[in-house]
Protein backbone atom coordinates (compact mmCIF):
# COMPACT_ATOMS: atom_id res chain seq x y z
CA UNK A 1 0.00 0.00 0.00
CA UNK A 2 1.44 3.36 -1.00
CA UNK A 3 0.65 6.33 1.19
CA UNK A 4 1.09 10.09 1.22
CA UNK A 5 0.00 13.04 3.31
CA UNK A 6 -3.54 14.15 2.65
CA UNK A 7 -4.71 17.60 1.62
CA UNK A 8 -8.08 19.29 1.94
CA UNK A 9 -10.44 18.00 -0.76
CA UNK A 10 -10.90 21.57 -2.01
CA UNK A 11 -7.56 21.24 -3.82
CA UNK A 12 -9.41 19.18 -6.43
CA UNK A 13 -11.61 22.14 -7.33
CA UNK A 14 -8.50 24.30 -7.57
CA UNK A 15 -6.96 21.87 -10.08
CA UNK A 16 -4.05 20.85 -7.84
CA UNK A 17 -2.09 18.05 -9.58
CA UNK A 18 -1.07 16.40 -6.27
CA UNK A 19 -3.64 13.55 -6.31
CA UNK A 20 -2.93 12.67 -9.94
CA UNK A 21 0.82 12.86 -9.40
CA UNK A 22 0.59 10.54 -6.40
CA UNK A 23 -1.58 8.03 -8.27
CA UNK A 24 0.87 8.04 -11.19
CA UNK A 25 3.85 7.58 -8.87
CA UNK A 26 2.20 4.67 -7.06
CA UNK A 27 1.36 3.02 -10.41
CA UNK A 28 4.92 3.43 -11.67
CA UNK A 29 6.41 1.96 -8.50
CA UNK A 30 3.98 -0.98 -8.59
CA UNK A 31 4.81 -1.62 -12.24
CA UNK A 32 8.57 -1.45 -11.55
CA UNK A 33 8.14 -3.99 -8.74
CA UNK A 34 5.99 -6.25 -10.88
CA UNK A 35 3.03 -5.96 -8.53
CA UNK A 36 -0.28 -7.11 -9.92
CA UNK A 37 -2.22 -5.51 -7.07
CA UNK A 38 -1.54 -2.43 -4.99
CA UNK A 39 -3.48 0.26 -3.16
CA UNK A 40 -3.04 3.92 -2.40
CA UNK A 41 -4.26 5.79 0.66
CA UNK A 42 -3.67 9.02 2.52
CA UNK A 43 -2.31 9.63 6.00
CA UNK A 44 -2.44 12.50 8.44
CA UNK A 45 -5.51 14.45 7.38
CA UNK A 46 -5.80 17.73 9.24
CA UNK A 47 -8.36 18.42 11.89
CA UNK A 48 -9.99 21.37 10.20
CA UNK A 49 -13.54 20.04 9.96
CA UNK A 50 -13.46 20.19 6.17
CA UNK A 51 -13.27 17.10 3.94
CA UNK A 52 -9.81 15.74 3.20
CA UNK A 53 -8.59 13.50 0.40
CA UNK A 54 -9.06 9.81 1.02
CA UNK A 55 -9.18 6.94 1.52
CA UNK A 56 -7.61 7.18 4.95
CA UNK A 57 -4.87 4.63 5.60
CA UNK A 58 -6.29 3.55 8.96
CA UNK A 59 -9.70 2.87 7.41
CA UNK A 60 -8.05 0.82 4.67
CA UNK A 61 -5.99 -1.21 7.15
CA UNK A 62 -9.15 -1.98 9.16
CA UNK A 63 -11.02 -2.94 5.98
CA UNK A 64 -8.25 -5.26 4.83
CA UNK A 65 -8.03 -6.88 8.26
CA UNK A 66 -11.79 -7.44 8.14
CA UNK A 67 -11.30 -9.17 4.79
CA UNK A 68 -8.77 -11.52 6.36
CA UNK A 69 -5.57 -9.95 5.06
CA UNK A 70 -2.81 -11.06 7.41
CA UNK A 71 0.01 -8.78 6.27
CA UNK A 72 0.80 -5.86 4.05
CA UNK A 73 3.64 -3.56 3.17
CA UNK A 74 3.12 0.17 3.53
CA UNK A 75 5.44 2.54 1.76
CA UNK A 76 5.35 6.33 1.47
CA UNK A 77 5.67 7.74 -2.03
Amino acid sequence: MARAHSLPARVLADGDPYPDELAATAALVARALGLEAYMFSYQSAGRTGEPWLGPDILDEIRRLAGEGVKGLVIRPV
